[in-house]
């Protein structure tokens, strides 16, 4: 193994973002492990890395660029430090392109916060450093030689640190220390004559109490007049240092805050919650960024301030545009009140209650539509005022927009439906399309795949409980106007919300009680202009429901849904040549008044079967299709993803460009626009949900919404600067995340990788070019991954707590939860460990086993119709400790699975009855006594092991423990007779190093040379030599490295670009060269 120990040796590290600081406006600098990355923000590219930042593997924790005002500095130098060591670095070209190491050091003592001064003496800038012991120290940069220090006098532990002051004799620190104090005070050079150690200590200026914990972070604003401290109470509080007193004290963050910015008008904290919160200078708080499930450990602004960028424990670096932080949260104030006309401009005679029953938005700006409660419809244009433009039946309307502004509808209780476009001037369009009240609306922009940005569907509800689905088509003058067809619904079932798309083939309804309603839609349907339409439905097509599904959003309303098409897929279950099929496929996004968002695929099977269901899947057969076809095919509705996106509800999905869906949400009052990031784009204090609003977005990203508030109708606008679009307004990822939380199994095929682990999301990354690229990613796991599993490059399992098993179909862009196995509800222990059990040739189930925290073992059968059906287990618990590890050895028509546990013990169990083709795995049996019981291989638990086969029934099994050992047994697998008593023995010759490692081992392969490759969670890679020598067995230590990953918990060797590498993961991953 070449240089495992080199940094260099890993050829793909993600690890948390520790430390991050702007070099130029958009040049940034972020600290990973070792490495130092610079990233263009402008076009979002990494422009160097250089890895071995810091020696002898020490994590940066901090960057301070020098000031570029010195004659002696041409280009541009940085000052990076962490743990105990300290580098000078420059960078050698203005696209920051070449990155040079001039100097490395390490110090005695913990650095906690690094500076340049300028002597002024010489005019060198020299580097000054703040240690644990709250002392600081001043150094040559080239050198490193000590040209003086100092000694604060209050000797304590340090948290945390910071320095203030452009010249060595301005030059100030603070000190967060260990008993909840920000310390302020001025280096005092410590001489030769200084009488008693006490006079050569350096008064403290300021002590500022008030934190209720210890101070994690400190920064002085740039005039060194405030400083900001965070700390373990939760709070970022404010302090005046012109007379040392507490400015404010900000709450906010819901766990520990680890640092912060001062700008100019605004405070940024970082914490443990994952979410990056800005506050004004006054301590109001004006918007919170989320970035990660847990810790955003960086933060840094550029030098003009319009930008800010953070890191965080995922790995992710995100950059957010500093004018959009405080514009996205809106409050009354910043709303726009439209004055509405008095009724003796608009009314004959004054009535005594007049109110606005519905609204709308029109055009791209200034356009509005009001319903009033007397049946007028005003409508103000762009320039102008109000004016009555048509008028409908009194005491009642029910009105809608579309997204776009450019059409809107207005229900009446005559079942007449009024269309509204911009385009039209004052020409409404009016159809009668019920028999009764037209109770609910809903205007649908057709999927991207849908030529024509003038095309419009309009689903109408009446209180007959009877839905017309109609087309318009805005094109020049008036407009097209016709119905496509009916749609069926119980008597029972309460409409809610709707989405269809003809070129897809496919319409949803939702209802008020959570359930969804599935349509097949037929390619050629005749549609029917509204002139000729008849309310009893005559001469359009009636669609009946193909697939039910009860509760999809438990007892809540199914607020909104939306129709779009999924990317194709390898594993089409058509024809190429099928026209049917290929129109099938789509993705149905529902979102509801539980505040969960949930993605659904839409397909055509080429089976027959009858109405059936699953946890996570619907089935039916065709409802609309012709007699000739229908039969010969099923619709299936299979839930491929469940999101939460608010503690409120989910009001309405929008659909921007081909794929990015927005969601409305509605949450203490507010309503808040939700990018595809998780990011708040508009936050409106709105007091509640309220069915009279409306949200437009033009294609110039320009985004208004209207509401009404206490009768009262408010608009607001969020318009791009020039030359910007919303999303340049919004945050950005420079560099995505993995996982912020332990990573617990990970897993390869070919260059697919897979990664579960606290998170519960099951994750598929494909390598190529020494990065990892998101594949897919679902989360249906209620708790902890502990192992997931390839079954082939389009299928694999997962495995946790609860008892959860689960099968996941890797189908393009999305990871479709295909099977599950049924859990005991009084019983339900974690899974520990899955082992693929090879059966021959039979490619219709795969044979899994599975360890379980309850001491068993057990054996599922896994196919396609049946799902997973447990074929047998350990009745006996013979184990009687938690197991903890597996491995399977096939040999001949033998078939050996080996099982680890708590107690140091291995055991063997004969497999063979389970792998033949005259098996009986239709139901659970007794896996029967086990074939040897290996006491003693380690003193405590077998956290994991590997085995291979050697020739004649002979074969080593590698293993590591609790007990920080590494041990090989070779194996005779011809002996026979059972060993519970301690009677026969398998193992013929045994080799254990008993320190391998400084803790725990967690990981253990084969390579393909032969030796054997250990993980620690002391984050050592060791690579072993194996020698079976005559009667010799032994095991010497080839080669050991440092990884990176902090509490690595999972490794697995697999081979990428043709080479071995170790895949380490725990915080983070690595791939490491063996």
């Amino acid at each position: 193994m070449d240089a495992l120990s080199a940094v260099s040796a890993a050829r793909l590290s993600h690890l948390p973002v520790t430390a991050a600081e702007f070099l130029t406006d958009s040049l940034l600098l972020t600290g990973s492990g070792t490495a130092l990355t610079i990233y263009n923000t402008h076009t979002h590219t990494v422009q160097s890395k250089l890895t071995r930042a810091l020696p002898n593997f020490q994590r940066i924790h901090g960057i301070i660029v020098q000031k570029r005002e010195s004659p002696h500095t041409t280009q541009p130098t940085v000052l990076v430090f962490g743990s105990k060591s300290w580098s000078v670095i420059t960078v050698g070209a203005e696209d920051g392109s070449a990155v040079i190491v001039q100097s490395q050091h390490t110090m005695r003592d913990w650095i906690k916060a690094a500076h340049w001064a300028l002597d002024e003496a010489s005019g060198r800038w020299l580097v000054a450093l703040a240690f644990a012991h709250n002392d600081v120290v001043v150094y040559d940069p080239e050198s490193g030689a000590e040209k003086w220090r100092a000694q604060c006098e209050e000797h304590c532990i340090l948290y945390a640190a910071a320095f203030h002051g452009r010249t060595v004799a301005e030059m100030e620190v603070a000190s967060g220390t260990v008993f909840n104090q920000v310390l302020i005070w001025k280096p005092q050079r410590i001489t030769s004559s200084s009488s008693s150690r006490a006079s050569a200590d350096s008064p403290v200026i300021w002590r500022l109490r008030g934190h209720e914990g210890v101070v994690f972070g400190l920064r002085f604003s740039h005039d060194g007049r405030r400083i900001a401290s965070v700390s373990d109470d939760r709070t970022v509080r404010l302090w005046d240092l012109e007379n040392g007193t507490a400015v404010s004290a900000l709450f906010g963050h819901q766990a520990r805050i680890w640092t912060c910015l001062l700008l100019d008008h605004l405070i940024v904290s970082a914490s443990e919650d994952g979410t990056c919160r800005v506050w004004t200078s006054q301590g109001v708080l004006v918007d919170a960024w989320t970035q990660a499930k847990k810790n955003v450990w960086a933060l840094a602004t550029n030098p003009s301030q319009t930008l800010v960028a953070s890191g965080a424990a995922d790995g992710s670096v995100r950059v957010w545009r500093v004018s959009e932080a405080g514009g996205r949260l809106i409050d009354a104030d910043g709303l726009f009140a439209e004055p509405m006309p008095a009724q003796e401009e608009y009314l004959a005679v004054v009535r005594a209650t007049e109110h606005i029953r519905g609204l709308a938005l029109l055009g791209g700006s200034g356009g509005l539509l009001a319903v009033m409660d007397s049946g007028c419809v005003l409508r103000k244009d762009t320039g102008s005022g109000w004016r009555v433009w048509a008028r409908v039946p009194e005491g009642y309307a029910m009105v809608a927009g579309s997204v776009s502004g450019q059409l809107a509808a207005v229900g009446q209780r005559d079942g007449c439906v009024m269309l509204v476009c911009p385009a039209w001037g004052d020409s409404p369009r009016v159809a009668r399309l019920h028999s009764s009240a037209v109770r609910h609306l809903a205007i649908v922009a057709p999927p991207a795949n849908e030529p024509g940005d003038d095309l419009y569907d309009l689903i109408t509800v009446d209180s007959d409980h009877q839905v017309v689905w109609s087309r318009v088509k805005l094109g020049g003058g008036q407009p097209a106007w016709s119905v496509v067809a009916t749609l069926g619904m119980p008597e029972n079932a309460d409409f809610s919300a709707a989405a269809v798309s003809l070129a897809l083939g496919w319409a949803a309804v939702g209802s008020t009680k959570g359930a969804l309603y599935i349509y097949d839609v037929p390619k050629d349907l005749a549609e029917c202009p509204v002139d000729e339409y008849d309310v009893d439905r005559n001469g359009v097509a009636h669609l009946d429901v193909a697939v039910y599904w009860a509760s999809a959003h438990d007892k809540f309303t199914v607020s909104s849904l939306l129709i779009h098409q999924l990317p194709p897929s390898d594993n089409d279950n058509y024809d190429d040549g099928d026209d049917q099929g290929a129109r099938k496929r789509c993705v149905l996004v529902t979102g509801g008044r539980d505040g969960m968002m949930q993605r659904f695929v839409l397909e055509i099977a080429h089976t027959v079967c009858a109405s059936g269901e699953s946890k996570h899947e619907r089935t039916g057969p065709l409802a609309n299709q012709p007699d000739n076809d229908q039969n010969c095919r099923t619709a299936v509705v299979s839930r491929i993803s469940s999101q939460r996106l608010t503690a409120g509800w989910v009001e309405q999905l929008v659909l921007f460009g081909a794929n990015e869906i927005h969601a409305v949400t509605f949450y203490r009052k507010r309503m808040v626009l939700i990018d595809p990031n998780g990011l708040k784009l508009l936050s409106i204090a709105c007091a509640g949900g309220n069915k009279q609003w409306h949200l437009t977005r033009t294609s110039e990203n320009h985004i208004r919404c209207a509401f009404l508030k206490k009768s009262q109708l408010l608009t607001y606008e969020l318009l791009p600067p020039p030359n910007h679009t919303l999303a340049d307004c919004s945050s950005c990822y420079l560099t995505p995340g993995i996982s912020s939380l332990d990573i617990r199994s990970v897993t390869a095929m070919g260059n697919l990788i897979a990664l579960g682990g606290e998170d519960c999301v099951v994750r598929v990354y494909e390598y190529a070019k020494n990065a990892l690229h998101l594949r897919a990613q679902a989360r249906r796991h209620g708790s902890a991954i502990r192992c997931v599993v390839f079954v082939t490059p389009h299928c694999l399992l997962s495995a946790g707590g609860n008892s959860e098993l689960r099968c996941w179909c890797l189908d393009g862009s999305s990871l479709l939860e295909s099977a599950v196995a049924p859990t005991e509800s009084s019983n339900s222990p974690r899974i520990m460990q899955l082992a693929l059990i090879p059966h021959g040739n039979h490619s219709e189930y795969t044979l899994v086993a599975a360890a379980y925290s309850d001491a068993s073992i057990r054996l599922w059968r896994l196919d396609p119709l049946n799902g997973f059906t447990c074929v047998a287990s350990d009745n006996q618990h013979t184990h009687a400790h938690c197991v903890l590890s597996l491995a399977v050895l096939s040999y001949g028509d033998s078939t050996v699975l080996l099982s680890g546990a708590t107690d140091g013990r291995v055991i063997l169990w004969d497999v063979s009855v389970y792998t033949r083709p005259t098996a009986s795995l239709s139901h659970a049996g007794d896996l029967g006594p086990p074939i040897c019981v290996l006491p003693g291989i380690h003193q405590s638990g077998v956290n994991t092991m590997d085995v291979k086969y050697l020739a004649d029934s002979r074969a080593l099994l590698a293993s590591g423990g609790d007990d920080n050992s590494l041990a090989v047994c070779e194996l005779d697998l011809s002996i026979t007779g059972l060993n519970v008593d301690g009677n026969v023995d398998v193992v013929v010759r045994r080799a254990t190093y008993a320190c391998a490692h400084a803790s725990s081992v967690q990981g253990v392969e084969f390579m393909s040379d032969g030796g054997v490759c250990s993980v620690a969670t002391d984050q050592r890679v060791a690579k072993w030599a194996v020698f079976v020598d005559g009667e010799e067995l032994s095991i010497e230590l080839e080669d050991m490295g440092f990884t990176q990953v902090a509490d690595p918990s999972a490794m697995s060797v697999v081979q990428l670009d043709n080479v071995d590498v170790c895949l380490v993961a725990g915080i983070g991953i690595e791939a490491i060269d063996i």
